[in-house]
């Protein structure tokens, strides 16, 4: 049975994977300058976990949620190592922000993913919540 493919999370990545590409043909910016350099090889490994991404989660890879992950991390860490080179401090607080505040679309993302493609059997398709563990039956003859 072929299972159904990651709709919402698949478009999302694509169009990450778009937004990476437009912003890489379109940096301006001296061509010779370190920074710029550095920015168009953070924008180009993005933009390839993003593809990686889209193709794991259209095809419903068994590795969607990992790469997914990849792409959440490779963002975050981007995203702050860059507002903190552009702008020192103010510029980690502003990328702080942004992070926080896309978490509440990326977040669910990946809860979701996991759910579907990572978690163990046991835990997969439903959601668990914590009970304490039963004791032991105990039998005596």
């Amino acid at each position: 049975m072929q299972q159904r493919p990651f709709v919402f999370s698949g478009l999302f990545a694509a169009f990450f994977a778009v937004v990476m590409v437009l912003m890489l043909a379109t940096l301006p910016g001296p061509p010779g300058g370190a920074e710029v350099w550095l920015m168009r090889g953070t924008l180009a490994v993005l933009g390839a976990l993003a593809v990686v991404a889209t193709e794991a989660l259209w095809r419903v890879r068994p590795w969607a949620w990992r790469a997914s992950a990849a792409l959440a991390l490779a963002h975050t860490v981007a995203a702050l190592g860059w507002g903190l080179a552009t702008l020192g401090w103010s510029g980690l607080v502003s990328a702080c922000i942004y992070l926080f505040l896309s978490s509440f679309v990326v977040v669910p993302i990946l809860a979701n993913l996991y759910q579907r493609t990572a978690a163990p059997p046991h835990l997969a398709g439903r959601r668990r919540v914590y009970a304490p563990p039963r004791p032991a039956a105990s039998w005596t003859p």
